[in-house]
């Protein structure tokens, strides 16, 4: 299916289209819950954290992570003080058009965009 293939028409495509997953998948990590940048880690932005699904999370505020993958893993980087949300990032499977092998050169196909500003993933 292409982009275009999920437009919806008038009242009757309003439940939208089902989705049908790509032949080619990879892995990426995404930022997640930008809004929660700056606030405290606590109930409340757990409480979110869990509209993602997460497999696992993992918090700290080393900056010094397990370079494993496990896809849908939450990770939440706080600041020195331990409790002020810095990012959190979700390890993510994503779709590969065909002329892209994986998931880190879909991240640079997006970054070579003119008005694509980068922000990196990791610390």
């Amino acid at each position: 299916m292409t982009p275009d293939d999920y437009r919806i028409d008038g009242y009757q495509g309003g439940w939208g289209c089902k989705y049908v997953e790509p032949a080619g998948v990879g892995f990426t990590v995404i930022p997640v819950l930008q809004f929660l940048n700056g606030e405290p880690w606590d109930e409340v932005a757990l409480a979110y954290v869990h509209a993602l699904r997460p497999s696992r999370i993992r918090v700290n505020n080393t900056g010094t992570w397990k370079l494993d993958a496990m896809a849908w893993r939450v990770s939440v980087h706080l600041d020195a003080d331990d409790r002020t949300i810095r990012k959190m990032t979700q390890e993510v499977k994503v779709g590969l058009p065909e002329d892209i092998a994986n998931g880190h050169e879909l991240d640079w196909r997006l970054a070579d965009r003119p008005s694509f500003k980068r922000t990196p993933t990791v610390p």
